[in-house]
């Protein structure tokens, strides 16, 4: 089984946050948990937001189509959409094979004290093990 990696942070909604490069720049990566994950069906494909597209903290950010369901995935910070991945837009199955190594969405975040409510990998497989997905 794999498990999340100790550099991430994340939101109680199943979302990974990476910052990319030197924090004070803003950047981060965002993706899915493997936990997650696991507990979906195959990804046929996401509607993702276009670059310069504002996030809003736990509004809509991109939705999952699977063969049972379209699942709405809420941003984990505010920020402002800088890359999409379009890899896993094209080939969403890599998401199952590495669900950290596959990222979905990069983003430029101004306001830091949002990552307060985000929680480390410890704190997170705790919430998945008490809690479910």
């Amino acid at each position: 089984m794999q498990e999340c990696p100790t550099d991430l942070l994340f939101s109680h909604r199943h979302v990974w946050v990476k910052t990319v490069g030197d924090k004070s720049d803003g950047v981060i990566r965002i993706g899915l948990s493997h936990y997650f994950l696991e507990e979906l069906s195959e990804i046929l494909s996401l509607d993702l937001p276009h670059v310069g597209d504002e996030l809003i903290i736990d509004h809509h950010c991109f939705h999952l189509h699977t063969a049972d369901d379209i699942l709405d995935i809420e941003a984990p910070v505010s920020a402002h959409v800088t890359g999409i991945n379009h890899e896993v837009l094209d080939n969403p199955d890599l998401l199952h094979i590495d669900a950290y190594e596959h990222w979905v969405l990069e983003l430029e975040c101004d306001d830091f004290d949002e990552f307060e409510i985000l929680v480390d990998a410890t704190r997170y497989a705790r919430h998945v093990e008490t809690t479910g997905i």
